[in-house]
Formats: C-alpha cells, structure tokens, sequence
C-alpha cells in the first residue's frame, strides 16, 4: 500500500480508538471469566457428588450382596445343618463378582446355660466346626456373652433403628448380625422364625398398618426381647478392601485419561484419624477436615437391599430368596421378604481435589484465565502502540526519503552542470591556453569523482537492505588497512589541506573482517571528517587493540556535533540542522552504511563528540582468532 499522509491518519485513529475500547473489553472478560468460573464450580461438585454417590452404591451394593448370600436361614439355625450353610461359602465362591471380598465365614452359636460356641468352615468347605475365639473377637465375645444372658440391648446402632439387623464390627472389619428364637406359635403349626418383626412407629415390619404409637401395642406392654440363639459374622477381607476392591472403584469414578483429579481415602467414621485407604502415600493432617466431600460408607441400608434384590430378580420386583425359597429364611430382614436395616455406617468416604478444594482449583483456573485474557489484552494494545510507533516511524521515513531525493537530485545537479558547462567551453574552444585546461580536467575530474561516490553510497546502501551483499570474512591487516584508506583519500587530503597525524599500535593483531568493506568504512569517516571538520586542518587516525577487539578511531577538530542529533547520525538519511543549514553536501547514507557493515562483520561502531572541540568515529573489529 502506498503511504500517504491520510491513510498515516487513519491507521492513528483506528489506533487510538482501540486503545479506548481495550479497558471496556478487559472489565467484560473480568465479568465473563467469574460467571464462567462459578458455572464450572457448579459443574465440578455436582459431577464430584455424582462420582461419590455411585462409589458408595456399589461399595454398599457388594456389602449387601454378601450379606444376604450368608443370610443364616431358620431351617439351618434349628436344624444345625450346618453343611447347607456351608454350601453357601462355595456357591459365593462360585458367583460372587468379587469373591475375595470375604475373607472368612463364621457362626457364634448359643449353647445351654448362656455359653457361646465359635463356628468355623473347615478346610474341606463342607461343616462348620468349633474353634478357638481369634484374638480381634474378644471385644464382640464379651458383647456377645451379655446379649445371651439378657444383660444388654441387641448392637445395632442408630436412633430409631430396626432392631436384630445386620451391624457392622469396624475394627475387624465384619458384619455381624445376631438371631434371636422365639417360641412356636399357640395352636401348633409351623414354628416362629426366629428373627422377629418389630415394632416401629406402630407398624410391624411387613405387617398391616395400625394405629397405635411406636412404643407398641395400646395397652403399653411391650413384648420381652427372646433368648439370642446365634450370631452368623462374616469376616470381610481388609487387605482384599485397601489394595484392590477401593482403588478399582477410585479408578472407576474419580480417574480419567489423565489419572486422578481428587485426592481420596476411606477413614473411620468413629476416629477420622484412622485411615482405611488413601490414595497417596502420605496424608495431609488437614485432609478429612477440608475434604470437598464426606459421604458414610459401609453400611447396610433397607434400599441397598431391595436394589440387589431387584437386580437378582430380572422381573424389576424384589425377590429375597433363600435356600428355602422365595421369601423365606430372611428373618434376620426384619421379616419374611422385607429387609429391616439400621443406617449403621462405620467407614466415611473423604474426597478432596488435588489443588487443596474445589474452591483453590476453581480460584487457580480463573486466575489463570484471567492471566491469558490480560496478556492477550495486553498484547493486543502493544500492538496497537506498535502500530501507532510505527506510523509515526513511517511519516518520518517517508519525509526523511523525500528530503533524501530532493538532496540527491540536488547532488546530483551541481556535478552534472559543472561538468556540462566544462565540456561545452572546451568543446566550443573558449578555452585554450593548457594551463586552463589542466584546470578544466582537474574540475571535471573533482565532480565525477562526487558523482562515482554518491553513486557507491546508493548501491551500498541498496545491496546491504536486501541483503545482496556477500563479505568475505578473513584475517586482515590493520596496518595494511589504514595505508590503502590513506593512499586512496591522498589526493581529497591534498585538496583540503589537512594533515594527518597517525598513531598505530605496533604488534597488532590481525582482525576478522571483509577487507574491502572496512576500507569504505575508514573512506566514509575520513570523507567525513574531511566534509564536517576541515576548518580544524587536521584528522587523526588511531589504532590499538582492548578486550579482544581492534579499534580504530578517525578524529578531527571540527565543531562537533549538536546533542539532539547525535542518536539518530546512524539512520538512513538524517541529516542534523546544522549541516542542512550550513549547506554541506551529503545524502545522510554514509554512516548508516558504516553502521550497517560492521554489524553485518560482527562488529560496531560508536561515536564521541563535543561541541566546538570535534568528533571522533571508533570501529571496534573483532580479532582474529
């Protein structure tokens, strides 16, 4: 696109207006990004309760389902066949999707006199036979021993709760449900289960309802608790529990493609600080009391079992079926086909993201959405300064190389006329005489050689911007490089009169450099010095060697240059005040292409100057290694 004056305006304008609009559209990306983080908190924790919930269903699931695959019938407790109970462990065995789950199966039988005996599986699977109390029973044995002699109420826990239900016994772990004999029925027939239906909130558990209060029937008499006639305990396998059946489940809900986003573990519900199952190796003192999620586990609820007795089915009805057939030997539910459960949870599912809450890793997303929307923000109205230098850069330019043409067509002029009117007087013959036309040739030769150096400086000036020209990088003598500079300047130094001190380092070392591109370089400064600082009649060339590095310095006794325009000498064609006023001749290329060479060689250049005393220009030239 062309540049003009307008299109400069415009591109402003567009600038500054978005420079307007960038603080409006920071504080709607603030808004954004809160109602953003706040839908996703929303999101998370409903997605944690999710995960949490269907953890603790099918933990609980797999707990009931053992529950009532060890269900102690009344035909096995009065019979003692114990070799039908057996065949239960052998069939779970068999069926059961985790059967290590189960560690052991006993029973605790009730003997004459207020006795216990313990019950264990033989090691042929076939009969349950007496065996020694182990040691992590004693607790229960003695809880056991004072239910059996009428001297405490049956364990299950929870206000309200079902009584003669399935409890859980933490320490062991082990799920303990103990069975009470009722006598047969007036009138014969087929005895009372031993399991009672009992009272609550005046219904009987699978019996009609009534109208009367909880503490049982009208006349207030509240039946006697009957004699404990066993106790059927499965023991739960601990180690089968920590190292696959939990962290499956973890993994199940709480992992994805990039492992887990939550910390997790399983604590006592008693004694938090009893730890179950953790995820990590070591844990935070603070996890279970800023835990995101708490949710009890291990416990027997009433719908934990009608919903695996609805998946056992297949007809969508609950069916409690045991060895008897439908809808007998559950007793121990609180009835015939209607499971009594205390909500008796021991162990507490304790869930917390990685971040430390969900709040943290909702604070850290925002935070650092917040961060990328700023920076881009922030980018953005870089750009747009940038746009803006960058105009302001391009009206400069675009004046700089309108003054760089006027002056080059001026240039230009002045040779080229003196010449055509030089060759006409001769070529007309008004100039005869030798001594004239010495003079003549001496002038024509002065202007052609300004034109054959503002030419070079254009072509150099042209191949260094698309980087046309190749240098030729060797060890290159300093000493040589000052002579030929010299030798090629003589005869502009005779012209102006100037003496040239010289001071050069003896021993110097070779540098690394195009040897012809220096030359110019050291042709430009003393030209210049030649141009800016003849009135002092004097330049000075110096060399030595500092720091790895050659330097050589051209000097003169002119009057310096202006501060203001000594940070932009180095750019293509400026020209500082002083110089356009005083109507020197130039194009403003020569120290930009010097500037441009010794970058381009590794190299630079810097300059020193003080008003009214002269200017020196340092090349600095790496050396030769």
């Amino acid at each position: 696109m062309k540049f003009t004056s307008s299109n400069s305006t415009l591109w402003m304008g567009v600038g500054i207006g978005l420079l307007v609009l960038l603080p409006a559209l920071a504080v709607l990306q603030y808004q954004w990004i809160g109602e953003v983080s706040q839908a996703e908190r929303e999101r998370m924790q409903a997605n944690l309760n999710t995960a949490t919930t269907h953890f603790t269903q099918e933990f609980n699931h797999e707990i009931a389902r053992a529950s009532l695959a060890f269900q102690m019938d009344p035909a096995t407790l009065a019979e003692k066949d114990w070799q039908r109970y057996a065949e239960r462990q052998e069939q779970w065995q068999r069926t059961a999707p985790y059967p290590n789950l189960v560690k052991s199966v006993f029973f605790v039988e009730a003997a004459a006199g207020g006795g216990l005996r313990f019950l264990r599986l033989n090691a042929a699977g076939s009969d349950l036979e007496p065996a020694e109390w182990p040691p992590q029973y004693e607790a229960w044995r003695k809880r056991l021993e004072a239910l059996a002699q009428g001297e405490a109420p049956p364990p299950v826990p929870g206000p309200g709760g079902r009584v003669f239900g399935w409890t859980i016994a933490e320490e062991i772990p082990a799920l303990v449900l103990p069975l009470f004999q009722f006598p047969a029925r007036a009138g014969g027939g087929r005895p009372n289960t031993p399991f009672p239906r009992p009272f609550e909130g005046g219904r009987r558990a699978g019996g009609p309802r009534r109208d009367f209060p909880a503490a049982g029937p009208p006349d207030g008499r509240i039946p006697p608790r009957p004699p404990l006639a066993g106790c059927s305990v499965i023991e739960l396998n601990r180690e089968f529990l920590q190292n696959q059946f939990v962290p499956e489940l973890a993994r199940k809900y709480f992992a994805d493609h990039l492992g887990f986003a939550y910390q997790m573990a399983v604590v006592s519900r008693k004694d938090p600080a009893k730890i179950i199952y953790h995820s990590e190796p070591k844990v935070p003192p603070d996890f279970v009391s800023s835990a995101d999620v708490k949710v009890n586990i291990l416990g027997l609820r009433r719908e934990d079992f009608i919903r695996f007795a609805v998946e056992r089915s297949g007809t969508g009805r609950p069916v409690f079926e045991g060895p008897l057939g439908p809808g007998r030997g559950l007793g121990g539910l609180g009835g015939l086909g209607n499971p009594a459960m205390a909500d008796n949870s021991q162990w507490q599912l304790v869930v917390k993201h990685r971040s430390g809450s969900l709040e943290t890793a909702v604070a850290q997303a925002r935070r650092r959405n917040l961060a990328i929307s700023f920076s881009i923000l922030l980018l953005l109205g870089g750009s747009v300064g940038m746009i803006i230098v960058s105009t302001r850069r391009a009206q400069r330019l675009a004046k700089l190389q309108m003054e760089f043409v006027a002056s080059v067509s001026h240039e230009l002029r002045t040779p080229l006329a003196v010449i055509c009117s030089a060759a006409d007087n001769l070529a007309d013959g008004v100039v005869g005489a030798r001594a004239q036309i010495e003079q003549y040739g001496s002038l024509i030769r002065g202007e052609g050689r300004r034109l054959s150096e503002m030419i070079d400086q254009i072509l150099g000036f042209a191949s260094l911007q698309g980087n046309h020209k190749k240098l030729d990088l060797r060890p290159v003598d300093v000493a040589g490089l000052i002579e030929n500079t010299l030798q090629t300047s003589s005869p502009a130094i005779r012209e102006a009169g100037v003496a040239v001190e010289q001071q050069i380092e003896t021993g110097l070392p070779p540098v690394m450099a195009d040897a012809q591109s220096i030359e110019n370089c050291l042709q430009n400064l003393v030209g210049n010095a030649l141009k800016y600082g003849g009135g002092g009649r004097w330049i000075g060339i110096r060399a030595g060697s500092t720091n790895g590095e050659v330097q050589i310095s051209v000097e003169d006794k002119g009057p310096g240059i202006e501060p203001d325009d000594l940070p932009h000498i180095f750019e293509p064609f400026y020209r500082g005040a002083a110089v356009v006023g005083a109507q020197i001749h130039g194009t403003g290329l020569g120290l930009s292409l010097v500037k441009r060479i010794m970058e381009a060689q590794g190299g630079r250049v810097s300059v020193k100057s003080v008003l009214g005393q002269g200017s020196a220009f340092t090349l600095h030239l790496p050396v030769a290694t």
